[in-house]
């Protein structure tokens, strides 16, 4: 069983659908609006798909998803969700992304995305062999969009400052992992920065950096966040005002990389 099964029934409940959730989701998704990359119809990989949001907003605007995760109880509630009026539903599939060699033919896809810091349960050596694979499956001039934990979280830092917790607080910071509990099951996690990840991607040119969630907090902090109305409306319009500052792209709750293969 992978330890993403038992959050699977929740998940949406405690993330997708939570506010904090869906306002960095939103962040994400109106940059990929704007992409000019992807204003024709694309032929997209997701790893890490989750309970099959993104698939589904991919999907919805004709692109052609092949949607994956490790965890079966994931993919079964991302089957669960609307796609009858989808000209082209997104497929989603089982896949492990330790395994050493992923099972489509080179150059089979336009973008790899990943959302939401699925990448961040592999340590730098298991990374390497995971970019190699999306190397491989994607074409020269393709796209490699992924979400990561921020490395400087700048919310975090500050919140748990405040609850006088100066290890959790910087946590982030060390090259070692965190480890975080996922409905029980212990799931190390790995803090990258942007410097980091371009060094492992030697064949890709970074386009674009930018903070997600720089005040817009954790989700664990969403209660506190929909509590606090004037305090929830500042936060949104400081993220809208400096949350694409490159400079400041590591302190986010989550970082945004758009990489396009050379």
């Amino acid at each position: 069983m992978e330890p993403f099964d038992n959050a699977a029934a929740s998940y949406d409940r405690d993330f997708t659908f939570s506010e904090t959730g869906k306002r960095q989701r939103r962040v994400i998704l109106n940059y990929l609006e704007q992409v000019p990359f992807l204003q024709k119809q694309k032929i997209i990989l997701e790893v890490n798909c989750g309970t099959g949001e993104d698939a589904v907003w991919f999907a919805a605007r004709g692109h052609s998803v092949t949607a994956t995760d490790s965890s079966e109880a994931m993919l079964t509630e991302a089957k669960k969700k609307q796609r009858e009026k989808m000209v082209t539903p997104p497929q989603f599939l089982k896949l492990d992304m330790r395994e050493e060699i992923w099972r489509w033919p080179d150059a089979s896809f336009d973008m790899v995305f990943s959302n939401f810091a699925g990448l961040n349960c592999f340590d730098p050596h298991q990374l390497k062999s995971v970019f190699e694979n999306m190397n491989r499956l994607l074409k020269p001039g393709g796209r490699l969009v992924m979400v990561l934990f921020g490395k400087y979280c700048l919310s975090e830092t500050v919140y748990f400052l405040w609850k006088g917790k100066a290890g959790a607080a910087m946590r982030r910071w060390s090259d070692k992992p965190a480890h975080a509990s996922v409905e029980g099951a212990g799931v190390p996690v790995y803090y990258y920065s942007a410097g980091k990840i371009s060094s492992l991607l030697p064949g890709f040119r970074l386009l674009k950096k930018f903070a997600v969630g720089l005040f817009l907090p954790p989700s664990y902090l969403d209660r506190q966040f929909r509590k606090h109305r004037k305090l929830a409306g500042l936060s949104v319009a400081m993220e809208n005002g400096f949350g694409k500052v490159a400079l400041l792209a590591g302190c986010g709750d989550h970082l945004l990389l758009d990489f396009e293969k050379k």
